[in-house]
């Protein structure tokens, strides 16, 4: 059973004071990757010395596709950075870059540069998070980082084709109201 933590005034002062520098262009590798539902990849990514980011933050992802550089954002949908950081990514079978990013697995090489983005989670003692496709990764992991803190959380989703679905099950099982709308 979930002990929840008092959110202090402290806590959020700390967590409301944190900044988080923009790292360069880095090269990292792909520690892993797998399907996490119909059309939808996460890959865990090597964390670069230096980078932090918080749930909610999001990376350039910069790779080669057809001898030109491109060059797409993506949200981090783990709850932490430690060794590795994760984001979910929706997959166009017709897009130009998506069908690259499938190829992708561990040992291959991209690059990135971030975090970016001032909309995170900054230790809010309760959060209600709605997501569609896959904008449910980065939803998630702001939701098991607020149960994690001793918060409380709801994640609202809404997907024909719903991805995610063990880590939304473990949500539910941990405390926090998830809603999967089809």
């Amino acid at each position: 059973k979930r002990v929840r933590r008092p959110v202090t005034r402290e806590r959020n002062a700390l967590a409301h004071s944190r900044q988080h520098t923009v790292m360069d262009e880095t090269a990292v590798t792909i520690r892993d990757s797998r399907d996490v539902g119909p059309d939808a990849v996460a890959f865990d990514i090597e964390t670069p010395a230096g980078f932090d980011a918080a749930p909610g933050q999001f990376v350039k992802l910069i790779l080669a596709v057809d001898g030109e550089e491109v060059s797409r954002f993506y949200t981090l949908s783990s709850p932490r950075v430690g060794e590795t950081f994760e984001i979910t990514v929706g997959i166009d079978p017709e897009g130009d870059v998506s069908p690259k990013l499938r190829d992708l697995t561990a040992g291959d090489e991209v690059r990135i540069s971030g975090p970016y983005g001032n909309a995170y989670y900054e230790g809010e003692s309760d959060v209600c998070l709605i997501a569609g496709g896959p904008g449910v990764g980065p939803a998630v992991g702001i939701a098991e980082r607020v149960l994690e803190d001793g918060g409380d959380a709801a994640v609202v989703y809404r997907d024909d084709a719903p991805i995610h679905e063990p880590r939304l099950a473990a949500l539910a099982d941990e405390g926090a109201f998830v809603e999967v709308l089809a």
